[in-house]
């Protein structure tokens, strides 16, 4: 026999099988996935980089307009960069 449950502890036990469901559930998808780890891991890694290259946007029109428009300098690396190829 089963002792009564109160309303709080039922939903709580409620909420922890359905979490239990969606691990599970989870723990298979993962399982058919696993021969194709190699291209998930080179996605995220492509999604980073993107993610990275989007939020350095505005950094190349700041140096356009600072340095070419305004009286600023050039970062060193970029004054090594154009001495190297302009041979100046």
């Amino acid at each position: 026999m089963v002792p009564p449950v109160a309303e709080g502890s039922r939903r709580t036990a409620l909420l922890i099988e359905a979490q239990r469901g969606r691990t599970a559930r989870l723990v298979r998808l993962l399982w058919y996935a696993r021969p194709y780890w190699r291209t998930f891991v080179g996605l995220s890694v492509v999604s980073l980089l993107l993610s990275a290259t989007t939020l350095l946007q505005p950094w190349p029109l700041k140096l356009i307009v600072d340095s070419v428009l305004g009286s600023a300098a050039l970062p060193w690396p970029l004054t090594w960069l154009a001495a190297f190829l302009g041979g100046s």
